[in-house]
């Protein structure tokens, strides 16, 4: 099993739950992995990472609001 069943990810927003999400062991918090074409957003203090080739990548983050994306 992976590490994530040993922290609590959270729950996902309505509509994320296919995003993977996981325990980044080396920065020590949770993650989620978005793949070309697709687009999250979360309300947890969350890692967000992706995997770009000649794609274009935006995350945003509202420290007001407490919402990233």
């Amino acid at each position: 099993m992976f590490a994530a069943a040993q922290h609590d990810l959270g729950s996902p927003l309505p509509g994320f739950a296919h995003i993977k999400r996981y325990w980044d062991k080396q920065r020590q918090c949770p993650a989620a992995k978005i793949l070309p074409g697709e687009y999250y957003v979360t309300v947890h203090d969350e890692l967000i990472t992706t995997v770009l080739g000649s794609c274009v990548s935006a995350c945003i983050r509202d420290r007001r609001l407490g919402v990233g994306a």
